[in-house]
C-alpha cells in the first residue's frame, strides 16, 4: 500500500535495495501480487504494470499472505481498517512511525488484532549482528550515551528508542531537558532523557544537515559503541589499562568495525518475515519490532513531550 518514497525507493540516490518493492522482488519466498495507490497518475516502475489498484477493496478475497503499508503516516489507521475488512493476510508490515499519536497507534493495534503477525519497519532491529553487538554494550553494568537525531521525534528519534527499548525494556523515567523545542513544517524536535534504571540515554535534536537521521554513541564499563545511520558500520573501542596511571583506563586508539550494510537493511526485514510465515525459527525474533514495541516508543515520546526537568 503506497508507491512513493519508501514503496518504490524514490528517496534513494543510489542503487540501494532499501525499498519495499525491491526487497520483495529480491526475496524468492515472495511473489508481488498487487500494489495499491490512489495516485495512479504517478510514475510506476515497469514491473508493476497491470498490478496496481486504486483501493484495497478492489483486492477483496485475493489470496495474500503479506500486506505492506508504506503510505504516509496519517493514512495508516484507515488502511489498517480496510485491510481488516477486505483482506485476511498472515502478516502485516507497517512503516514507522505506526501512527501520528499514541491514541492512533492504539487504534491501529486494535484494528489489526485478527492478523497473526504484525511488524513495524524499524529495519535495524532485524539485523542479528547489529542487535548482538548493541545488546553486548547494553548489558554492561554501566551505560550512558547520546542519540543525536534530526527531522522529528517520531520520524527519527524513534529508531534509537526502538533499538534500546527492545533490549533494555520500557524506560523507568523520561523527561525533557528544557522548555524550548524546534518546529518546522509541523515536525517537532525536542531534547529529552530516557532512563532504564541507572542507564541514562540523552536524545538531542540536530539539524538535518549534520546527521543522516540519527547517530548513537554509547559508553559502557568495558567499551564504547558508536553507530551513525549515514555510515555502514558500528565502531567499537575497548577499554585498556592506562600505561602511566594505575587503576585508570583508556579507550583503544584503534577501533574495531562491525560492518552493517544499511543499503540493504530492508532485505533483513523480509528474510525475517519469510521465516515467520514459513514457521522457521529466527535468531532475533524477540527483537523484531511489533506493535507492542511501537506503543512503547509512542508512550516514551509522549512522556518526553509532557515532562520538564
Amino acid at each position: 500500500m503506497g508507491l512513493g518514497n519508501v514503496g518504490q525507493g524514490r528517496y534513494l540516490k543510489s542503487g540501494s535495495k532499501n525499498s519495499h518493492i525491491h526487497s520483495i522482488l529480491e526475496n524468492k519466498s515472495f511473489e508481488l501480487v498487487a500494489a495499491v495507490d490512489p495516485n495512479l497518475g504517478q510514475e510506476i516502475d515497469p514491473y508493476l504494470s497491470g498490478k496496481v489498484a486504486s483501493a484495497i477493496k478492489e483486492l477483496a478475497g485475493a489470496d495474500i499472505d503479506l500486506v505492506v503499508i508504506a503510505s504516509p503516516t496519517h493514512t495508516h489507521l484507515e488502511i489498517c481498517r480496510n485491510v481488516e475488512e477486505y483482506l485476511k493476510p498472515k502478516a502485516v508490515l507497517i512503516e514507522k512511525p505506526t501512527g501520528l499519536t499514541l491514541g492512533e497507534c492504539e487504534k491501529i493495534s486494535s484494528s489489526l488484532k485478527s492478523v497473526p503477525l504484525v511488524l513495524v519497519n524499524y529495519q535495524r532491529n532485524y539485523n542479528s549482528d547489529f542487535i548482538v553487538s548493541l545488546k553486548s554494550i547494553c548489558n554492561s553494568n554501566y551505560l550512558k550515551g547520546t542519540v543525536y537525531y534530526s527531522n522529528g521525534t517520531l520520524n527519527n528519534a524513534s529508531h534509537g528508542l526502538a533499538l534500546l527499548i527492545s533490549i533494555l525494556g520500557e524506560p523507568t523515567n523520561v523527561y525533557r531537558l528544557h522548555r524550548s523545542k524546534r518546529e518546522s513544517e509541523g515536525i517537532e524536535d525536542i531534547d529529552f532523557v530516557v532512563e532504564f534504571d541507572k542507564k541514562v540515554i540523552t536524545f538531542l535534536s540536530t539539524p538535518e544537515s549534520n546527521y543522516s537521521m540519527f547517530r548513537i554513541e554509547l559508553f559502557g564499563s568495558e567499551n564504547s559503541w558508536i553507530y551513525d545511520a549515514s555510515l555502514s558500520h558500528v565502531e567499537i573501542r575497548n577499554r585498556e589499562s592506562d600505561p602511566i596511571y594505575s587503576n585508570r583506563f583508556n579507550l583503544s586508539i584503534t577501533p574495531e568495525y562491525l560492518f552493517i550494510p544499511d543499503s540493504e537493511s530492508f532485505l533483513y526485514v523480509y528474510r525475517h518475515i519469510a521465516g515467520c510465515i514459513g514457521e522457521k525459527e529466527r535468531m532475533i525474533s524477540k527483537f523484531a519490532p511489533n506493535l507492542e514495541l511501537a506503543l512503547a516508543v509512542h508512550k516514551t515520546i509522549a512522556k518526553a513531550r509532557e515532562s520538564i526537568a
